[in-house]
């Protein structure tokens, strides 16, 4: 082969070459830009996850506040069918105030209501000295039931009614009306 010829091959083989290394490195960035796109989809998407995932998290434990909000609020409603524990606390209320409790009565329910949550009413006759009485109605309204004191009475003893109940020193009628809501 004579001189130009190969000058000639060797353009051409270079050409070529140029060329190659042009089309693979197109092909390479192609590919690039391609895995790129997957990666930050795939960042995106992770990020996406890890938001979700500390949303279900802090869902969880709201779930568990909540679950015991319910389960304190589910306590603070009296239970009209077994209505034991309410009497006991009563009881234990007026012992520890020591107000003497005479009677506990319900009152016929209202035919209109206008309360959203149902309730039943008592009426509570007895005495005590007015320290008694406001220690009970303290420990009525901070209760482990929801208690709403309608009306309140309070009248001195006679001295008649001091010896009829062998009191002495300064006692007070009670009478209480309230409201309890229930379950």
């Amino acid at each position: 082969m004579k001189t130009k010829e190969k000058v000639y091959f060797s353009f051409l083989l270079f050409f070529l070459g140029v060329l190659l290394l042009a089309f693979f490195s197109f092909s390479l960035f192609k590919e690039i830009k391609k895995q790129s796109q997957n990666l930050l989809n795939l960042k995106q998407n992770l990020a996406e996850k890890e938001i979700r995932l500390k949303n279900i998290q802090n869902l969880k434990l709201a779930e568990k506040e909540i679950t015991k909000d319910l389960e304190r609020i589910e306590k603070i409603f009296f239970n009209k069918e077994v209505p034991i524990d309410f009497i006991n606390f009563l009881e234990k209320v007026s012992q520890d105030c020591e107000v003497v409790v005479e009677k506990i009565s319900p009152l016929s329910s209202p035919k209109a209501s206008t309360s959203s949550f149902p309730y039943l009413e008592f009426q509570m006759t007895g005495f005590s000295s007015f320290r008694g009485a406001i220690c009970f109605l303290k420990k009525l309204e901070f209760g482990p039931y929801l208690i709403q004191v309608l009306s309140l009475n309070l009248s001195k003893l006679t001295k008649e009614e001091l010896k009829n109940k062998a009191l002495q020193g300064s006692f007070l009628n009670l009478g209480i009306v309230f409201r309890v809501y229930t379950k």
